[in-house]
């Protein structure tokens, strides 16, 4: 008689995998708490609009096909993949060329949650 279980060392060994999985952090949660700490509220809730708006322009584009087609093209692919990359090249380049912004240098720059042992004078 055939089971349709694992063995239960390897069903262990799964279950534990899934958990530190569905626990650990993201990219998108690092950078939504990283955003929230430094820029405040405001900046967390856009950061969660924009992450939210990105899972489901991708959740859309694998509901009309998008993934299939990339998986049975390699022509498609590469125009997705050579996009992309031009895309970030695009963004660094921008990146570099925008003026610098100034360090806060002085206690009053700094937000009041950061300042810890800092005393206003």
């Amino acid at each position: 008689m055939s089971c349709i279980f694992p063995a239960w060392p390897l069903l262990g060994a799964f279950l534990a995998a899934s958990l530190v999985l569905a626990v650990t952090p993201g990219p998108g949660v690092v950078y939504i708490v990283t955003r929230s700490l430094a820029q405040g509220r405001r900046a967390g809730v856009a950061s969660v609009m924009g992450v939210a708006l990105g899972n489901f322009g991708n959740a859309l584009a694998a509901a009309i096909g998008l993934g299939a087609l990339l998986a049975v093209s390699s022509t498609a692919f590469l125009v997705v993949k050579y996009a992309g990359a031009a895309y970030l090249i695009y963004l660094g380049v921008r990146a570099f060329r925008a003026p610098k912004q100034e360090i806060a240098l002085y206690a009053a720059d700094i937000p009041r949650r950061f300042r810890g042992c800092v005393t206003e004078s």
